[in-house]
């Protein structure tokens, strides 16, 4: 695993530009190299409905409203982020005993400021680069571009 990105290495690709948010927290984006509009369902609880149908005057209020977590962003591809996690972790089990899948490579990296400094509001993106997941991105895909170390003042 000495190819895969460790704690500390400064990462770019043009992968990074696709992905989506995981949440609508917005906090995390999931990297797979190729969303660029990823649409969830979510249930409308019934104390939701209420108060929709309480302000619109309307009582048929939809069950499912959906989002779209997308979060495609070409400058992304061209941006330099720093790893804060690397771990092989996300594996388990299936439908069934005999449907085990492994722990892949998974990376946490922050995005740098512009101008190559460690930013702590910088955008979060996650992705594997091994095992069989859906948000991935190849090691052939991703250039480390150089390494930092942290330090305390």
């Amino acid at each position: 695993m000495s190819n895969l990105p460790q704690v500390g290495d400064v990462i770019k690709s043009p992968k990074f530009a696709y992905g989506y948010w995981e949440s609508e927290d917005k906090e995390i984006i999931t990297i797979d190299g190729q969303s660029t509009s990823y649409v969830v369902g979510y249930t409308v609880s019934v104390e939701e409905r209420l108060k929709a149908a309480a302000v619109t005057g309307n009582p048929d209020q939809p069950l499912v409203r959906e989002v779209d977590l997308g979060a495609y962003d070409p400058s992304r591809g061209n941006a330099e982020f720093i790893v804060e996690k690397a771990s092989m972790e996300g594996g388990g089990t299936g439908m069934g005993p005999h449907d085990v899948y492994p722990d892949g490579w998974l990376i946490n990296a922050r995005r740098l400021s512009k101008a190559g400094v460690y930013d702590p509001d910088g955008e979060v993106i996650r992705f594997y680069m091994s095992g069989s997941f859906t948000c991935m991105v190849l090691p052939v895909d991703v250039a480390i571009v150089r390494h930092m170390k942290m330090s305390f003042k």
